[in-house]
């Protein structure tokens, strides 16, 4: 069964933002760092060693370093840390989340 176009059309435009998947592409921007589940102490050194930044372009290199770096940090505070994205405001921008997954 076909469903009209104007009731895909009402799906996807009530489907809420969160449940879109984020896409990332090469000229995908850092709109924001949130770090959450993380003492003010302990996201002030998290967000000292990101090699990643506000207004950065999030390569695949980044990812891979970006990565490798929560890695070390979550080993060095005993924490296991991961990051995802949400959607920015800007099409082509994401809001970077870090999270302690413990």
């Amino acid at each position: 069964m076909r469903l009209p176009h104007w009731i895909l059309a009402a799906i996807i435009a009530t489907a809420p933002l969160s449940a879109a998947p984020v896409l990332v592409g090469p000229e995908t921007r850092v709109e924001s760092i949130e770090v959450q589940g993380l003492g003010p102490a302990l996201e002030a050194i998290v967000k000292q060693r990101l090699p990643v930044h506000a207004g950065d372009t999030l390569t695949v290199e980044m990812r891979h370093r970006l990565a490798e770096v929560l890695a070390a940090a979550g080993k060095d505070l005993g924490r296991s840390l991961t990051f995802t994205y949400a959607p920015g405001k800007k099409l082509g921008a994401v809001k970077l989340r870090i999270s302690d997954v413990c």
